[in-house]
């Protein structure tokens, strides 16, 4: 009789213990602490990496540590309505416009952030910046100067987004895209391994900015 008590107490712990897992399911289900962030926007600000002048045009150009378009993806959870982490991935270059030859400065941008939704339009969020696959790369006439690499110190990010619709932490499955445009400032250096001169790569930005 015990170990048949023992049986209907364990069989009923593992029934309620199913059923929560599948009301937490159920939960999930129904709303979301992960979106995925796609981004795409243009920078300006830093230190020329390059700089010179158009032969056929007589036109001046420069690459700087700190402008060019940048495209991202990235993921955020939700801890609440109003606070979440996002990581995001980026590509961002900055290029001469040459006919027979050009000079581009790219590299590979990594944020981590902390954001707060100050309402249902407003989101302010700060962290972590850091490049990475930094070079410099010269083709065509240029091409005889190789490719510069360089070292990149750890920076900081903050930006503020403002949301074109109400905009949720927590999202159903199948609802509808929140985009809002995204306004940034970033800090940097980045030093060259091969002349060890320190480029200020500080920049403003202006993205837009998209979650689902």
């Amino acid at each position: 009789m015990k170990n048949k008590r023992i049986g209907w107490v364990l069989g009923w712990c593992f029934a309620a213990w199913s059923g929560s897992v599948s009301a937490q399911n159920m939960n999930l289900e129904a709303t979301k602490a992960y979106q995925w962030i796609l981004e795409a926007g243009i920078n300006t600000g830093g230190d020329n990496i390059a700089k010179g002048t158009y032969s056929n045009t007589g036109e001046s150009w420069d690459v700087k540590a700190g402008k060019g378009l940048q495209g991202g993806i990235g993921l955020q959870y939700a801890f609440s309505e109003v606070l979440s982490s996002q990581i995001t991935v980026g590509y961002l270059v900055d290029t001469t416009n040459g006919i027979n030859g050009d000079v581009a400065f790219k590299r590979v941008p990594v944020e981590l952030m902390m954001t707060y939704n100050v309402s249902d339009r407003l989101r302010l969020s700060g962290g972590w910046h850091q490049s990475y696959d930094s070079k410099r790369v010269n083709t065509g006439v240029a091409a005889f100067l190789g490719t510069e690499t360089f070292s990149t110190d750890p920076g900081a990010v903050v930006q503020a987004v403002y949301f074109f619709k109400p905009y949720k932490n927590f999202k159903k499955t199948g609802e509808e895209i929140s985009s809002g445009l995204g306004l940034r400032y970033v800090t940097e250096k980045f030093t060259s391994d091969k002349t060890q001169k320190t480029y200020k790569g500080d920049h403003v930005g202006a993205f837009l900015m998209m979650y689902f």
